[in-house]
């Protein structure tokens, strides 16, 4: 997600919502667009962004505008942690937060894209997730889609479980990052048999939660699109293939991915690692581009200004349109570093931090050099960005 992941940071490809479209032989349509709107802030922030209704209408006038057709938002299960009540971080209910950004979303007339998440899925969290997501169902519109996980296949991801020691994956499994070599990009199935087997088990136990949800989601909305969760194209080959073998298809309408890269050539020829897997499988699933992206900030995708990032985006956007009919959703269209007082002006993670007893009120750390890669919600008000590239990607991926 952040842009400062390793070399190729991690992204996912979104499935078609019904399966794939029906294409004539003269004429392809242009996949949707979309943008990621609340992700990599969980929870709670999800929670204190969402009590902000006049900043969402705000944005989800500007989404209306650029022709934004869906919109990705993550939820977890992850229990608030307790952030005090504020002016910019108000108390809200659960799950409300949820239902005010779904119902900004209605109102851009866009479809939503729920990323579902845990911290762990074992024998003790099943009730108390199924509960979670019984819940979610009654709040989610019909036209939402479901994407299970995010980069499953990442270390460090942002949804890392409690208490994991530095460098593990997310969800509680023992596979280490250093299993694949820092220089192996593809991510090719280690040789050693425990290291094998660690991956086996942690796929294992992601297709056991990918299965479970599906069935949840489709005894409730028989229709629903249920994506795997978008694999980072950081080391994606043996994960994808693993998938495969533990019959994961079998659970997913489609499948998500996010092709990240220095340059639009290098994003796009991520997926001659990942595509030929799932092609290659019993069920076809779509492939849905959740997450791709350039950033002013740091990381091996950063780019000097945000004109050439729209320009990016709309050349990246062509090149993924021709290999894959699902959605595409970038995930930094706006970014800017940002001064600590700016920050202190918005409903994120550092004035929500801000707000705890004890922390030091006089300096953010980061906030002067870069403040990208949170997804859009912060990002999307013109008086703290300076150089906006939404329209101007809209306008360069639609133009000939």
């Amino acid at each position: 997600m952040p842009p400062a992941k390793p070399i190729v940071a991690a992204t996912a490809v979104l499935a078609l919502l019904a399966g794939p479209i029906a294409l004539s032989a003269a004429v392809r349509a242009a996949p949707p667009l979309g943008v990621n709107y609340e992700t990599g802030n969980g929870m709670d922030l999800l929670n204190c962004d969402g009590g902000n209704t006049a900043q969402i209408a705000t944005d989800m006038a500007q989404l209306k505008s650029i022709g934004a057709k869906w919109v990705r938002i993550e939820a977890s299960t992850t229990a608030e942690s307790g952030l005090p009540s504020s002016p910019t971080c108000p108390k809200l209910p659960a799950l409300q937060g949820l239902r005010n950004m779904l119902k900004g979303v209605e109102s851009a007339q866009a479809r939503p894209l729920i990323v579902l998440l845990v911290d762990q899925y074992d024998a003790a969290a099943r009730a108390p997730y199924h509960a979670w997501l019984e819940q979610l169902l009654a709040v989610a519109p019909e036209s939402a889609a479901f994407e299970v996980g995010n980069e499953e296949n990442l270390s460090q991801s942002t949804e890392g479980y409690k208490g994991a020691p530095p460098g593990s994956y997310p969800y509680g499994w023992r596979f280490s990052a250093s299993d694949f070599g820092s220089s192996d990009r593809t991510g090719v199935c280690p040789q050693d048999p425990t290291k094998a087997a660690d991956l086996d088990r942690a796929v294992s136990s992601y297709v056991a939660w990918l299965a479970d949800t599906y069935a949840a989601i489709k005894a409730k909305r028989p229709h629903a699109t249920v994506v795997i969760g978008g694999l980072s194209s950081w080391q994606a080959q043996c994960w994808t293939q693993k998938l495969g073998q533990h019959g994961a298809y079998h659970y997913a309408d489609a499948i998500a991915y996010h092709p990240y890269g220095a340059t639009p050539s290098e994003a796009a020829a991520t997926l001659g690692v990942f595509q030929p897997i799932v092609k290659s499988w019993p069920k076809l699933l779509a492939i849905w581009i959740t997450e791709f992206g350039f950033t002013t900030g740091d990381g091996s995708s950063r780019v000097g200004t945000e004109q050439v990032k729209a320009s990016n985006l709309a050349q990246t956007y062509r090149l993924l349109s021709s290999r894959v009919n699902g959605p595409i959703l970038n995930y930094t269209a706006r970014d800017w570093p940002l001064t600590t007082a700016q920050w202190k002006q918005q409903c994120g993670s550092a004035p929500c931090v801000l707000d705890k007893p004890g922390s030091n009120a006089g300096h953010i750390p980061g906030t002067e050099r870069d403040v990208s890669g949170s997804g859009l919600f912060e990002q999307l008000d013109g008086r703290l960005v300076q150089e906006p590239a939404e329209k101007a990607f809209d306008a360069a991926a639609r133009a000939p």
